[in-house]
């Protein structure tokens, strides 16, 4: 689980551009969970929100 948060958080690092949220919409649609979208628009920073994207189990079953 440590090494999935860490993968996350590093390909987080490497998204220059864009909103998250809408990166969470193009890439998962309706499958987006409003849990998942929660947590991002509270998220600390940009790259918060990208790792707790990329981490989500809707992203993760993709």
């Amino acid at each position: 689980m440590l090494a999935r948060a860490d993968w996350a958080w590093r390909v987080a690092a490497h998204v220059r551009s864009g909103d998250p949220m809408d990166i969470a919409d193009i890439a998962l649609g309706p499958a987006l969970r409003p849990q998942t979208r929660t947590a991002m628009h509270h998220a600390g920073s940009r790259q918060d929100a990208l790792a707790l994207l990329f981490s989500s189990p809707e992203f993760q079953r993709r």
